[in-house]
């Protein structure tokens, strides 16, 4: 049975997931470059605490499922032990508030409501961290598409995230993109119980605060979630984005159900938004990577983020640098 610490990075005390006890460790994409152009990447908050997300449909942001629910039968320690550590109940909806602002620190008033938060049936924690966040009102960025077949070992990916830059957390919640990593090894063949069959292994690249972010694909697909880390963020633990289509179809099915969307495209290297009618179609031991901080800058009225903007690009790169 492998176990270690949750990993959230604290400004003034040492805080936890739920009622859980953690260690402090700090960290960022590592060597990433800040990230103006994936406008559907957006922070998340809750309570202090900071993760990642994307938006996977005008009002959908997926992120992990760690992020808007606490951990019961941990270690100790407070560290996830597959097989033994469960999810409690998602928190209340009216806690959690999404910005895709490049500077959340910076771009007070930003923050968008979250109307709803959907979890899997499953509470265990070891291939069921992903949760999906049903935001108030539409986001004007175009939606990432989630890839729906596995990932492959050594196959190339990105990494972008909000994450703290160290242990101080002086720099955290600007959004970052690392380009050119690289998949270890994916379930069963990791040969290690803390990755289970729907989850797969990168190296090092993320950590606090990049909890729930994406791994995009060559394509600038989702194939990934951001969980946990090993070995101090040696190396991290992703959910796949395959892990559970049927409770993601479903969830975003009855998002999309409920009023007319925003349907964003791109046109001319902007997003344009347009009105229509929602269709109910497909929308496609270790330490967990969440940031708690009191984000005191955070802290300001929230007001809607539907104001209408010039122009909202969003990334289509696909760089083959190495990680660096």
């Amino acid at each position: 049975m492998s176990t270690s610490s949750l990993l959230v990075l604290a400004s003034f005390a040492l805080l936890g997931c739920g009622a859980e006890h953690v260690s402090v460790v700090g960290s960022t994409i590592l060597n990433g470059e800040v990230d103006r152009e994936d406008t559907m990447v957006v922070a998340v908050e809750r309570a202090g605490e900071l993760c990642t997300g994307t938006l996977v449909a005008a009002r959908a942001v997926l992120t992990a499922r760690h992020c808007v629910a606490g951990q019961l039968d941990s270690s100790p320690k407070g560290g996830v032990v597959c097989g033994q550590t469960r999810f409690s109940a998602a928190v209340d909806a009216a806690e959690v508030r999404v910005s895709n602002a490049p500077d959340v620190k910076a771009a007070a008033g930003t923050w968008l409501s979250v109307r709803k938060v959907h979890v899997p049936v499953f509470d265990a924690f070891c291939g069921h961290d992903l949760a999906l966040l049903e935001l108030e009102t539409p986001l004007l960025a175009v939606p990432s598409e989630v890839r729906r077949s596995g990932p492959v070992a050594q196959e190339i990916y990105a990494a972008v995230g909000y994450g703290a830059t160290d242990e101080s957390a002086k720099e955290y919640g600007v959004r970052r993109r690392r380009d050119g990593l690289s998949i270890t090894c994916v379930g069963p063949k990791c040969g290690m119980k803390s990755v289970t069959p729907k989850e797969w292994l990168g190296p090092e690249g993320t950590c606090a605060g990049d909890s729930g972010g994406p791994a995009f694909d060559t394509a600038e697909r989702v194939v990934g979630v951001v969980s946990r880390s090993l070995n101090g963020c040696a190396a991290i633990v992703y959910e796949s984005s395959e892990s559970d289509l049927a409770w993601l179809d479903e969830s975003l099915a009855a998002i999309a159900s409920e009023d007319p969307a925003v349907t964003v495209r791109a046109h001319g290297g902007c997003s344009i938004a347009e009105l229509g009618t929602a269709s109910e179609g497909p929308g496609g031991a270790a330490m967990v990577l969440s940031l708690a901080t009191v984000l005191r800058s955070l802290s300001g009225r929230r007001s809607d983020q539907n104001r209408p903007r010039t122009c909202l690009r969003s990334s289509r790169r696909s760089k083959s640098q190495s990680a660096r």
